[in-house]
Order: structure tokens, then C-alpha cells, then sequence
């Protein structure tokens, strides 16, 4: 039996509930903060509404997103994309979500004139670095012992991809 596709779509305001179903449980200690796996009122806010999620559907709900923001707010930078997450659902791994997503967030970076895309890994998610590494990333930097997670020091790795 062929498993159903994976389709990407943009978010809108009522993938809410959707979205912060995703976020409760697509995170641990070696993938994000602690500190942000607190439930959400809402999921969007004033500063990241839909516009900014690329999300993956399969067997008709959202198993994942991409969230896509400017690496930073000044005009000189402006040629550089930041995934600034993606989060794909325990039960969906393995059915080619992230590559999927990965794939559509350079489409969208190419769509808005950038030549980069630019994410950040913890040094702890081996299996999202062979995935970056996989779609073409490179190490451009790495952040020594930048954050404190569970008592252990956790190195930040920047990635990029020259689209």
C-alpha cells in the first residue's frame, strides 16, 4: 500500500488549534527550550502570524511546519531567510515531512529574492543535522556550551544553505 503524500501549504489563522497541537509534541530536551514547551493560548501572535508557517499535511491534518523569518530587521541582511523552527509530529517521522518542508522553505526563500537560508541546530539533535546535512546545510559557526538544558551545557551549531 503507497502512503499517502506529504502536501505543503501556507498557514492561515485557523490552523491555530492545529498548530499548537504540533508544538505540544513535537519537542524534547535535545531538540528545543524547556522553558517554551508551556502550553499556548494562542498559537500566533502579533509578531509571527501565519504568513510566516509553511505547513505539512499528510492524511488530510498538519503533521509539521516550517516557520520562515528574516534572519534579521536590517536592509543589509535582507537576502538571508532563518527557519526559526520546524517541528514535525512523532507519529509522521519517517514519511519524508521534514524533507518536505525543507524543500518548500527554500522554494519560499527563492520566491522572496533570498540567497540563503540560515537555521540553528543543538548540538544534541544528530538526526536533524544528518537531515540538514542531507538537503545541503553546512556548519558556518558553532556557539560553545550557549545554552543550559537539563544541567548539561549544549552547544548551538549554525547552519546555512546557499540557494
Amino acid at each position: 500500500m503507497t502512503k499517502p503524500p506529504v502536501t505543503i501549504r501556507k498557514a492561515t489563522a485557523d490552523d491555530d488549534d492545529a498548530l499548537k497541537a504540533v508544538e505540544a509534541v513535537s519537542w524534547d530536551s535535545s531538540s528545543g527550550f524547556p522553558s517554551m514547551r508551556e502550553p499556548k493560548e494562542t498559537f500566533f501572535n502579533e509578531r509571527v502570524g501565519p504568513e510566516r508557517y509553511l505547513l505539512a499535511i499528510h492524511d488530510d491534518r498538519v503533521v509539521g511546519y516550517s516557520r520562515l523569518m528574516p534572519k534579521t530587521p536590517i536592509p543589509e541582511n535582507a537576502h538571508v531567510l532563518g527557519v526559526f523552527g520546524l517541528a514535525v509530529i512523532p507519529d509522521a517521522r519517517g514519511l519524508g515531512v521534514a524533507s518536505a518542508l525543507l524543500e518548500a522553505s527554500a522554494d519560499e526563500a527563492r520566491k522572496q529574492g533570498c540567497r540563503k537560508l540560515s537555521l540553528q541546530v543543538f548540538a544534541t539533535n544528530h538526526a536533524a543535522q544528518k537531515l540538514y546535512a542531507k538537503h545541503g546545510y553546512v556548519v558556518e559557526g558553532v556557539a560553545k556550551d550557549e545554552f543550559l538544558i537539563d544541567g548539561v551545557y549544549v552547544d548551538d551549531i549554525m547552519l546555512t544553505k546557499v540557494l
